[in-house]
C-alpha cells in the first residue's frame, strides 16, 4: 500500500498465478474496463464529468442542507448514502437513482461536491454527529455509508481523527440503522486491511491475513469488527467492500487522496511528467468505478442474513509503467516517463 491509500502488489512479473483474484462466490465485477486497451475507454467521459452533476457552492449547500426533507413521489425503495457528494459516493447515487431508487445524501462535502438534481435531500452533516433521522418524512430501507476520512499519510499524523470518523462515525450510522429498521448497510472498507502483501500470500482472498500499515487501515478494520457485532447483537444485516484501486470520472486528480491514473491524466494534458516511483514495475488491482457502484448495488439486495466481507477488484493486475504509456498514448502527450 503507498501513501495515497492505493493497494499495491510485490514484482512478480511472469508469475501470472499470482494475481489478485476475487472470492469464487463474488461476480459482480466486469473484468472489461481493466485490461489495458479498455483502461482508455473512460478517458474522455473522465475530462468531462459527465452525468446530471454540477459544482454546488457552499451557499447551495447549506441551503440544500437546511431545507432537504423532500417526499418521494413513488413507493420505490429509499437509499440514504453517507459521502454520496464524493468521487465514488456520487457514481452511487447515480447508479441508484437509474435503478429507481429514491437517494437521500448525507455529507460535509470535505472530499466532494457532486450534487445530483434527481436526488430526493441532501443533508449537509458531518457524520460523527449522527442522531434522528426523524425530520425525514420517508423510511430509509438501505445505508451505503461511505463517508470517511480516507488519506493515509494524514491517518499517520491524525489517527485520534480517523478513530473518531471511520470508527465511531461508523458506530452512530449503525446503531440508528438497528434502532430504525434499515434493511442492511453497505460500507467501504479498503484493500489497505491486507497490508502490503507477500507474492506468496497471494492471491488475496477474504480469508487472508490482515495487517493493515496506518491508522486509515486499522480503522476500516475496526469498522468491519463493529459491523459483525451489530449483526450479532442486533441482527442488523450488513456487508463490508474493501475497494481495492478505484479510478474513473471525478476523481479529483489534484486531491492528495487521488490515485495515479487521475494524475498521469493531469500531467498528460499538459505534457507535464508522468513520474513513476521506482521502475514502475509494481502492480496494482484497478477496478473501474462504475464496477464498484453496482457492486454496492448488487450487495445491498443480498437476500442472506449474515455479516459479509467482499473484495471489490478484477484479478487484473496493471503495472504502473503500462498505465502511464496507455494514458500518454491516448492523449498524444509530448510527457515524459
Amino acid at each position: 500500500m503507498n501513501e495515497k491509500g492505493e493497494q499495491t502488489f510485490p514484482n512478480h512479473k511472469g508469475h501470472p498465478e499470482h494475481e489478485v483474484e476475487l472470492k469464487s462466490s463474488w461476480i459482480l465485477i466486469s473484468k472489461t474496463h481493466l485490461y489495458l486497451g479498455a483502461v482508455l475507454v473512460f478517458l474522455v467521459g473522465m475530462l468531462s464529468g459527465g452525468g446530471y452533476y454540477y459544482r454546488a457552492s457552499l451557499n447551495l449547500a447549506e441551503s440544500l442542507g437546511a431545507t432537504a426533507v423532500a417526499q418521494p413521489s413513488n413507493s420505490h425503495p429509499t437509499v440514504l448514502v453517507t459521502g454520496g457528494l464524493g468521487f465514488i459516493g456520487s457514481h452511487v447515487v447515480e447508479d441508484l437513482i437509474a435503478n429507481d431508487f429514491n437517494v437521500v445524501v448525507y455529507d460535509d462535502m470535505s472530499n466532494g461536491k457532486n450534487f445530483n438534481k434527481d436526488v430526493s435531500a441532501v443533508l449537509v452533516k458531518d457524520i460523527t454527529v449522527v442522531n434522528d433521522f426523524s425530520y425525514i418524512v420517508h423510511k430509509i430501507d438501505y445505508i451505503v455509508h461511505l463517508a470517511a476520512a480516507i488519506s493515509v499519510e494524514e491517518s499517520t499524523r491524525l489517527p485520534e481523527k480517523y478513530q473518531r470518523i471511520n470508527v465511531e462515525g461508523s458506530r452512530k450510522v449503525l446503531d440508528w440503522a438497528a434502532k430504525n429498521g434499515v434493511k442492511r448497510v453497505i460500507t467501504a472498507s479498503s484493500g489497505a486491511t491486507y497490508g502490503t502483501p507477500k507474492v506468496e500470500d497471494l492471491p488475496l482472498r477474504e480469508d487472508s491475513a490482515t495487517g493493515g500499515i496506518c491508522a486509515y487501515a486499522t480503522t476500516k478494520f475496526e469498522m468491519e469488527q463493529l459491523m459483525a457485532q451489530f449483526h450479532e447483537q442486533f441482527g442488523l444485516k450488513s456487508t463490508a467492500l474493501r475497494f481495492f484501486n478505484v479510478y474513473g470520472p471525478r476523481q479529483d486528480p489534484h486531491s492528495s487522496y487521488s490515485g495515479v491514473v487521475s494524475w498521469f491524466m493531469e500531467q498528460a494534458k499538459i505534457n507535464g511528467t508522468l513520474k513513476v516511483t521506482g521502475d514502475g514495475e509494481q502492480y496494482r488491482d484497478f477496478v473501474y468505478v462504475k464496477d464498484v457502484a453496482r457492486a454496492i448495488r448488487t450487495a445491498m439486495l443480498l437476500k442472506d442474513d449474515d455479516f459479509d466481507v467482499f473484495n471489490v477488484c478484477t484479478g487484473v493486475k496493471t503495472s504502473i509503467n503500462d498505465v502511464a504509456v496507455a494514458v500518454k498514448t491516448k492523449f498524444g502527450s509530448s510527457a515524459d516517463i
